[in-house]
Order: structure tokens, then C-alpha cells, then sequence
């Protein structure tokens, strides 16, 4: 039980961690830029599952590339903006 509760307080402030960098990175950056950023986490589940050794699938790998393609053309396509710092922080939440 003791193991299962650590697990969870551990999952719990990694879930924290990005939900207050993405409320923080809101005060420099657009809520809609933050929700297509904080999408990425399609992305990351992924990169995330090759690292502890678990093979993709085609479609996995086609799927990732899509989503973030998608948020890089809604994010920063046709506009000069640069990544702002609460653009940066907002990327914190979907890692």
C-alpha cells in the first residue's frame, strides 16, 4: 500500500508541476495558443513509450507526427511571433 501511495503522490505532483507552469505561462501568453500547445501531450506519449522500450506502431508514429505538424501550422504558421516564455512554460504541461 505504502509503494501504491508514493506512486501516486509522485503522479500527482508531476500533474501539479504542469498545471501551474501552464496557469503561469498564461499571464504572457493566449489561452488559445496555451490549449494548442498543451495538445501536444498526443505527441509526447509516444516519445515517451519508445524511451522505455516499447515499440510503436506506424500509425503511432503517422498520428504524432500529424498532431504536431497541426499545432506547429496553428501555432506559428503565416505569423511572425516568436515562442513567447509563456509558450515555453505552457510546453511544460503536456511533458
Amino acid at each position: 500500500r505504502l509503494s501504491a501511495t508514493l506512486a501516486g503522490m509522485e503522479i500527482g505532483m508531476y500533474n501539479s508541476i504542469g498545471y501551474i507552469a501552464q496557469a503561469v505561462g498564461l499571464k504572457t501568453t493566449t489561452a488559445s495558443k496555451s490549449a494548442f500547445i498543451c495538445s501536444l501531450a498526443v505527441v509526447t506519449v509516444p516519445i515517451l513509450d519508445k524511451l522505455w522500450g516499447k515499440p510503436l506502431l506506424r500509425r503511432q508514429i503517422i498520428g504524432a507526427c500529424l498532431a504536431a505538424f497541426g499545432v506547429y501550422a496553428l501555432e506559428l504558421g503565416g505569423s511572425s511571433d516568436a515562442l513567447t516564455e509563456g509558450d515555453i512554460l505552457s510546453l511544460v504541461q503536456p511533458v
